[in-house]
Order: structure tokens, then sequence, then C-alpha cells
């Protein structure tokens, strides 16, 4: 298990604006989901969840690549999810997701 740099999550969650939390609280690390899924449930245009998630994958929050059905092995598609880092930062600006 690789060390997460508290100071560094700290520093990312500090960036965070309340559109950019609302977003966090949206992923989780075991589903990917995509600009569509962003763009519905937080009201905000495609083109700004497609940012959002792009600024997620640049700060290490997020992982991008295909998503596998577990039922019959076939790829069904491509999505972000939160990593190891992602789920800190989360939990330093959402309290709520602490373990």
């Amino acid at each position: 298990m690789s060390f997460i740099d508290r100071a560094a999550v700290a520093e990312v969650a500090a960036s965070l604006t309340d559109i950019h939390k609302r977003a966090l609280a949206e992923l989780c690390s075991d589903y990917g989901r995509g600009p569509r899924h962003l763009s519905s449930n937080l009201g905000i245009s495609l083109s700004d969840a497609r940012e959002i998630l792009s600024f997620f994958k640049s700060e290490g929050i997020c992982a991008f690549g295909s998503l596998w059905n577990e039922d019959d092995g076939l790829c069904s598609g491509r999505g972000y999810w939160l990593d190891r880092f992602g789920l800190a930062v989360r939990e330093e600006v959402l309290p709520e997701f602490a373990a």
C-alpha cells in the first residue's frame, strides 16, 4: 500500500470550488462515471462537467479507463472513478464520506 501525502491532499482540497466538491460527492471508487452523469445530477453543462473531470484527472483525484461488466466480462464503456488520493481528498472536504 502506497503512502498518501496528507499535505498534498490538503493543498488540492483547499483549491476546490463548491462545484468541485459537489462533483466529488457524485464519484465513487468502484464504478466509473462520465460527464453526462455529472451534468445531469449537478445541473451543469456537459462542457463544464468535462472540464471538472479533466481537472480531477490532472490533479490525480480520479482515474479514467475502460469499464468492464462483471457478469459477462465485456467492455461496457469508459468512465472516471476516484483513486486512493481522490478518496482522501473527498474525505478532507466532505467529512460525511470519511471512513
